[in-house]
């Protein structure tokens, strides 16, 4: 980013959006879920620029300008907390899409440019990142919708997408995402013991991938439409193509 340019301030609402997976052991035949969820990251590039993330249509996480001094109106949300009633004992279970309607609003009071990068992972018991799991074994769905992907700047890890249209203030962009799912083949990897007793045998099932994590992470941008091309080269490092009607085309 510029630093000489004085209209361009950046702001960080820290936050990630993670969910745990354990798989069973001890006899268990199907996949358990432990999960917290955090918060999605904003980054908010100007003054009068609000962003909200919302999932399933609801307001999880914001940062938006109040219009006096330097002061910010902001909230850190909880991401997937409904995906599974777990006081009811629901297990999460692989192969199954939940919905993860994720997207974009302009909670602020311009014009504005939103990006998205996505970040998908696994993490093993101790919690230190791993590459035995793809993660593309983390699915989440990609509707398109207006989104269009940075494919050089993406990896197996990260998705970069820009939403080409202008979000007018009070606008919601339509969903990035409407499905998450976590690929079946997690839980049937696997090994047996047996163990005759007197009343039988019994057998214990242990799960390879036993207290592995799946972490999802988020994070959007927003730049003002004002010199866009310029605002975003400065903020994002990449050149876009600004049309007639204010829509973006990527030209890397």
């Amino acid at each position: 980013m510029n630093k000489n340019r004085k209209d361009i301030t950046t702001f960080v609402l820290f936050g990630l959006a993670a969910v745990l997976l354990v798989l069973g052991t001890a006899g268990s035949s199907q996949a358990a879920l432990t999960y917290f969820s955090e918060n999605y990251t904003a980054q908010i590039q100007v003054y009068d620029i609000g962003v909200t993330l919302t999932e399933n249509g609801n307001d999880i996480s914001w940062r938006n300008y109040t219009g006096s001094g330097d002061a910010w109106n902001e909230n850190t949300g909880e991401l997937l907390a409904n995906m599974i009633d777990a006081e009811a004992g629901e297990k999460l279970v692989p192969g199954k899409a939940y919905p993860e309607a994720l997207s974009v609003k302009n909670s602020g009071t311009i014009d504005q440019y939103v990006r998205v990068m996505v970040y998908r992972y696994w993490v093993d018991k101790e919690g230190n990142k791993t590459t035995e799991l793809s993660p593309e074994l983390i699915d989440l769905n990609l509707t398109g919708n207006g989104w269009v992907e940075d494919e050089q700047a993406s990896t197996d890890e990260r998705t970069v997408l820009y939403y080409t249209g202008i979000l007018a203030p009070g606008e919601t962009a339509p969903a990035f995402s409407d499905t998450i799912t976590i690929d079946s083949s997690v839980a049937k990897k696997f090994k047996e013991a047996r163990e005759t007793t007197g009343s039988g045998t019994i057998v214990t099932t242990t799960y390879a991938y036993d207290g592995y994590m799946f972490v999802l992470e988020a994070e959007t941008d927003a730049v003002q439409t004002h010199n866009g091309a310029a605002a975003i080269k400065s903020a994002w490092g990449i050149d876009v193509a600004v049309g007639s009607g204010g829509g973006l085309s990527l030209l890397n």
